[in-house]
């Protein structure tokens, strides 16, 4: 499967439109991909966060709700402290009191309280007055007058009026709220489960405070269902207000009353006093802060598919407008391909009536392009191109003149041959007759001959072609009347040098015929020096002949400069030196009228594995 994927996606990208569309498009695609995938994780954070903030609001709201219940009830709670009837009765001692007297004061407290706290608040299960100094109760319900002890549980409310109070030292009374409890009423009707609220009652107006007893209200569970329904209205999810103790106050399923909250939520959940939202399972639970006059906390709890639910439509929403930006962003990479690709499949045709041989091709025929790249291109690519038919033609020139001068060569070879074989008969004859001076020419002569006949090569090491000029300047002695002193300055490491054979004769011959005079007069030399510098070979011949003005000087280079019979001419030395090492290397030319000349052959140092003999 992998080599057929790698085979079909090899032959896809043959083409360059489909080469630069193909990875430009997977990279957009990953690239709108990774932002969908960014934007829905962002969206489904956002929106989930609003919904978990909605859910706080709703549960702050209802705790505020609560909180505002409590603060209603601790106004109501006050009252007795502050009636003129009820405040007279609770200073009575028990030696204060007789039984007429204390019909009459129960008559008057149950009274008030029906009056003034039951009749006006429908959610009150019982109401009680405990007065300290008698150790009695006044009570009452929504339906009868509480007489004995067969009715309610005082042992309740005693305990807790004993230690649950903190005793107050400002003379307000202090107050205290209980968590859910069942109800201590023992006959019927009554409450399942009640929220007590107990505020001490203090002698007002004393200089050292001191309790008459408190005000004790049981308040039905169900005025916080009632409570909750009217600052929430979420169906969707379940609630739980929790007392101080951890224990449920009022929530959806009734069963569910004056149980731990951690049977549904992990105690952890709710060490926090802040408020705040965990995911458990599949439900989201939503925890306000703890009320700061009761304690208590509203819980909200929803499954994640009802409370998350529309995220679903949201998901889809982002789906597709990913495929519509994608297939727009297909179409817009493809006309951007296309466009640019035209003028490239134009110069790949171009190209390949070049490769065809057809030299001829103009590719500034776009050279208007709207793209300035393209425009650039199709003019260096002419430019290119008419540089490649300058240099073929160029090359054909120079093959041509290479193979002139090779035949000229070969030729050159001819006569040496046939003079050499008589020459050595000459020789032979002169050395059996004892004429040692022509026998010494003819052996020069004869050697020179040999090294032009036999050695076909273009290249020679230094010390063959000096070995060479030394025989041959024997023989140009022999046109002088003072012998010219030749001397040679070349280090032995030169000696594997390669050069261009017969490149210094040219130059030995022109000193002799043309820079030396034949009147005797004066003492002649010829230097030979040879020196490497920069990768390069410098072989210098200087004389001390008559030298040359400097318009001969001017024209002595010149390309078209014939040589003579009796020499070659420098620039033909200059043409095989640029012929085989190009254009950096060739000649110089120095000379001064009665002073001398001084010729420069600049070569490349190439050494060779030719071992010379040294020149002393």
């Amino acid at each position: 499967m992998r080599a057929l994927f790698n085979s079909l996606f090899d032959h896809a990208t043959q083409t360059l439109r489909l080469c630069i569309l193909i990875p430009l498009t997977l990279v957009v695609v990953a690239i709108t991909m990774l932002e969908s995938l960014i934007i829905t994780r962002c969206v489904t954070q956002i929106v989930r966060s609003r919904i978990v903030e909605t859910q706080m609001e709703s549960n702050e709201q209802v705790l505020h709700g609560i909180d505002q219940y409590f603060d209603e009830i601790a106004t109501i709670a006050k009252r007795p402290g502050n009636s003129m009837e009820i405040l007279p009765i609770l200073r009575k001692r028990p030696g204060d009191v007789t039984s007429s007297s204390l019909l009459t004061d129960q008559y008057t407290v149950q009274m008030f309280m029906f009056r003034e706290i039951m009749m006006q608040n429908k959610n009150f299960e019982s109401t009680l007055i405990y007065h300290e100094r008698q150790d009695r109760f006044y009570a009452l319900t929504d339906s009868y007058l509480i007489q004995q002890d067969r009715q309610y549980d005082f042992s309740v409310p005693r305990t807790d009026y004993q230690t649950k109070l903190s005793r107050s030292t400002s003379g307000q009374g202090s107050t205290w709220i209980s968590g859910i409890r069942p109800s201590s009423m023992l006959i019927q009707p009554c409450s399942d489960y009640v929220i007590t609220y107990m505020q001490e009652i203090m002698i007002p107006a004393s200089i050292k405070p001191s309790p008459l007893g408190a005000f004790i209200i049981n308040i039905d569970v169900g005025a916080f269902e009632l409570l909750y329904n009217r600052y929430s209205a979420d169906p969707d999810s379940d609630y739980y207000i929790v007392d101080s103790n951890g224990y449920i106050v009022a929530c959806s399923d009734k069963n569910s009353l004056a149980l731990s909250i951690e049977n549904y939520i992990h105690g952890t959940a709710l060490e926090s006093q802040q408020a705040h939202s965990l995911i458990s399972g599949n439900r989201v639970y939503t925890i306000s802060w703890a009320s700061g006059i009761c304690g208590w906390r509203v819980i909200k709890s929803a499954e994640k598919s009802v409370i998350f639910g529309y995220e679903r439509d949201i998901l889809k929403i982002i789906h597709v407008c990913t495929g519509i930006l994608l297939m727009f962003e297909f179409i817009t990479i493809w006309a951007i391909t296309t466009k640019f690709t035209k003028p490239i499949t134009f110069i790949k045709a171009k190209l390949m009536q070049v490769a065809c041989g057809n030299m001829n091709v103009r590719f500034d025929e776009e050279n208007q392009h709207a793209v300035a790249e393209i425009r650039e291109m199709n003019i260096m690519l002419q430019e290119m191109l008419d540089r490649i038919n300058q240099l073929i033609k160029r090359i054909y020139v120079e093959e041509d003149e290479k193979r002139k001068l090779e035949m000229s060569v070969l030729q050159s070879q001819i006569t040496p041959h046939f003079i050499y074989n008589t020459l050595s008969r000459i020789q032979w004859m002169a050395a059996m007759q004892q004429a040692d001076n022509v026998a010494s020419m003819l052996g020069a002569f004869s050697g020179i001959l040999t090294y032009c006949s036999h050695n076909t090569d273009y290249y020679v090491t230094l010390g063959d072609e000096l070995r060479f000029i030394r025989e041959y300047i024997k023989i140009m002695q022999l046109r002088l009347l003072n012998e010219v002193e030749v001397i040679y300055n070349v280090p032995k490491e030169l000696l594997d040098v390669s050069v261009l054979r017969l490149i210094l004769q040219p130059i030995v011959e022109n000193a002799f015929l043309h820079a030396f005079d034949d009147d005797g007069t004066k003492h002649q030399r010829l230097l030979i020096e040879c020196k490497a510098r920069d990768d390069k070979l410098f072989i210098r011949g200087c004389d001390n002949g008559r030298g040359m003005c400097s318009e001969v000087l001017c024209t002595l280079l010149e390309e078209h400069k014939p040589h003579t019979k009796d020499s070659i001419a420098l620039n033909n030395i200059q043409k095989r030196i640029r012929s085989h090492y190009g254009n950096s290397f060739g000649l110089s030319v120095e000379s001064v009228t009665g002073i001398g000349t001084t010729v420069t052959v600049i070569l490349p140092l190439q050494y060779t594995s030719a071992k010379g003999d040294i020149l002393q």
